[in-house]
């Protein structure tokens, strides 16, 4: 016999449940914001081998909240979606901005794998400047820059051009956007995202159903040999 236990909790449980299903929230946003950061150094990886971890982080994170929300089951859908919606835009969602944020020091590492050498200036300088100079191009070209500009770039497929001053023919440093493979490879990211931490928590909507033991089962002939008079 299969039993399915259902929500019987009382009106005074509703404050509890509410606490720990916003504790559950909380938890999984927590955990979001430094993959988040993770999941922007993985975006530059080629091939999309960056997707593969988004569903790993998502996998994690919908466990964490699995475990959290596990003595809430049957949660309501409405709870589950909104906690599955602040956990993809604190991740997938910040993952895109410190990639706008940490783009001109990515541009700045390719400056310094092209310059072998240049006189009166040390690594740090070459560093300092393509930041200085990229984060003023995408301020120039595609105001207001920053995050923002940093996006528009990368949808249009634009290149930046890093001049490297100090030698006697500069060639400037280039770092080309892959247009609208940022666009599919951001949807793709999000969309990865969100599957994998509701994979963990979907179930969380339902009852549980409970196997019950023939033996704990009531027994109709015992109940009749009770009912006799001896």
């Amino acid at each position: 016999m299969t039993q399915v236990i259902t929500d019987t909790s009382s009106a005074s449980d509703h404050p509890q449940r509410r606490a720990r299903a916003a504790w559950g929230m909380v938890l999984g946003m927590g955990l979001a914001f430094p993959a988040g950061w993770l999941l922007s150094h993985a975006s530059f990886l080629v091939a999309l081998l960056g997707l593969f971890f988004f569903i790993l982080f998502g996998l994690v994170i919908g466990a964490a909240l699995y475990r959290v929300w596990r003595p809430l089951r049957p949660m309501a859908r409405g709870t589950i979606r909104l906690g599955v919606t602040l956990v993809v835009l604190v991740g997938w969602g910040g993952s895109l901005v410190w990639e706008g944020i940490i783009f001109p020091s990515a541009v700045a590492n390719d400056a310094i794998k092209q310059v072998v050498k240049i006189e009166g200036k040390t690594g740090g300088d070459v560093l300092a400047d393509a930041v200085r100079d990229t984060r003023a191009f995408l301020a120039e070209r595609y105001p207001p820059g920053g995050v923002v500009g940093y996006w528009q770039w990368a949808i249009a497929g634009d290149t930046v051009e890093i001049p490297i001053t100090g030698v006697d023919k500069p060639k400037p440093i280039t770092h080309k956007s892959t247009g609208w493979f940022f666009v599919v490879r951001a949807l793709l990211a999000g969309l990865l995202w969100t599957l994998a931490v509701r994979s963990q928590v979907s179930p969380l909507a339902k009852p549980v159903p409970v196997e019950l033991s023939a033996q704990e089962e009531p027994d109709e002939s015992d109940t009749a040999t009770q009912a006799t008079p001896g």
